[in-house]
């Protein structure tokens, strides 16, 4: 591919970069939807594990495993609100009412830095909404190891978002920036776009005979022009069609 289409292949040195704006934009939206991802995916470990950690100082002797129970099913449910289910562990018990309001205290400290409620809705839908609590976590953490004198019992820290980097684990490419790679012009419409991506790679690969098969609308999937790379391989984007309804004679 790289012989057949040298362009995806430039130096600054030899090379303007005009016409790579697609490819730029399309990158552009990986990092930010690779940021957003990282606070959905991590959210709810991340204040679960903060919260056992200040359990800690509540209950010293208890083990790691009753610590997460605690904070899991009982603190990080209250979070949720009317869509939690908080209830208390069984191997905790309710006798000494400084430890109740220690662990009240937790959970009104985390409640007054949300603006909404952590429901997984809340979280796909507004995931910036949530990045005053992992910053107030994340001070706290650190307050707490610079305070930590034996370096077994200091938590483990981590960054607010992924380490921002250039390199790719695979970039996106589109209609539009493989028409700036095979210097051909871009497609209008659905029909031209399938025509550039079938004239560049081989569909026969994915089942798909002639161009006819792949814009047949009888076919089960329908291809979204989009793949991703990692330079070694290639993975194209298709979509299940919806069955359609049989109607009655």
């Amino acid at each position: 591919f790289r012989q057949t289409h040298p362009s995806i292949l430039f130096t600054l040195k030899d090379h303007k970069i005009t016409g790579y704006s697609d490819s730029l934009s399309a990158a552009c939206v990986t990092l930010a939807t690779t940021h957003l991802n990282h606070i959905v995916e991590n959210f709810e470990r991340r204040i679960v594990y903060f919260i056992q950690i200040k359990l800690k100082d509540v209950y010293k002797d208890m083990p790691k495993g009753f610590l997460y129970i605690m904070a899991r099913e009982y603190c990080y449910e209250h979070l949720l609100g009317s869509n939690g289910n908080p209830k208390w562990p069984k191997q905790f018990d309710l006798v000494r009412i400084a430890h109740v309001n220690q662990i009240t205290d937790i959970i009104q400290e985390l409640k007054n830095r949300l603006l909404i409620t952590p429901t997984t809705t809340n979280l796909t839908a507004s995931p910036t909404k949530f990045l005053s609590v992992l910053g107030y976590i994340i001070s706290e953490l650190e307050s707490i190891c610079d305070n930590c004198t034996d370096p077994l019992d200091k938590p483990r820290n981590f960054s607010l978002v992924p380490t921002p980097s250039l390199r790719w684990k695979y970039i996106s490419i589109n209609c539009r920036s493989l028409a700036t790679i095979v210097k051909k012009k871009s497609g209008t419409t659905y029909k031209e776009n399938i025509e550039q991506f079938y004239s560049t790679f081989d569909f026969k690969k994915f089942g798909f005979e002639n161009l006819e098969e792949l814009l047949s609308p009888e076919s089960k999937v329908r291809f979204m022009c989009s793949m991703m790379t990692d330079g070694f391989g290639a993975c194209f984007v298709f979509a299940r069609c919806k069955p359609k309804k049989e109607t009655d004679p």
